[in-house]
């Protein structure tokens, strides 16, 4: 079960946040010299200790996740502002056209959504120990502040292995050449079945 389904009694009285920001704009971040569609990736350092590195990530409707001549823009970070918006005001209003810029080739932000989540990926430790959690209860850490799934592929092996310990953890498929597909018990079985 994604940890942040489990009971609040489980969680720890201190918790760290995970900001993520929606946008949907008029316009690429990035002029593409090719008239193509492209998606584009951004990381942006912290400025200051009281910052967080940002992702960002710019799908066109390529990717099928919006209609031709719009773009959806996601951004996360670690919580530090404690207020979902206020993390991104600096990158939004460096990237994205400015109330008062009458004349910009920046693109338009057409919709907005900010929210914070719980991150639980340091706390499902400490959740798992917890006595009042069933035993049979496994709980996992949500989307994290990365790009890559390496740590949800360990925590289902972990799982997997208490679960099922004398179990192959994901093996690997055969070559396709080591696959026998004989035609004649195909057949034969066909004709006993009618």
């Amino acid at each position: 079960m994604d940890s942040s389904y489990a009971p609040l009694c489980l969680y720890p009285a201190n918790v760290e946040l995970i900001s993520r920001c929606i946008l949907i704009t008029d316009k690429s971040i990035y002029k593409h010299q090719d008239d193509q569609d492209h998606i584009s990736l951004l990381f942006l350092p912290k400025i200051s200790d009281s910052d967080s590195n940002i992702y960002l990530i710019e799908t066109s409707h390529a990717s099928s996740c919006c209609p031709q001549g719009y773009f959806i823009v996601y951004l996360f970070c670690e919580d530090k502002a404690k207020t979902n918006k206020n993390n991104f005001d600096q990158v939004i209003n460096l990237l994205f056209r400015n109330a008062s810029e009458t004349e910009s080739e920046k693109a338009n932000v057409l919709f907005s959504y900010f929210f914070s989540h719980i991150d639980s990926g340091s706390l499902v430790k400490e959740m798992e120990k917890n006595e009042s959690k069933p035993a049979n209860l496994h709980l996992v850490s949500g989307a994290k502040v990365c790009l890559d799934f390496d740590h949800h592929v360990k925590e289902a092996k972990r799982i997997f292995k208490e679960i099922c310990p004398d179990q192959e953890f994901m093996p690997r498929p055969p070559d396709p050449e080591d696959i026998i597909i004989d035609d004649n018990e195909e057949t034969q079985s066909n004709k006993q079945s009618d």
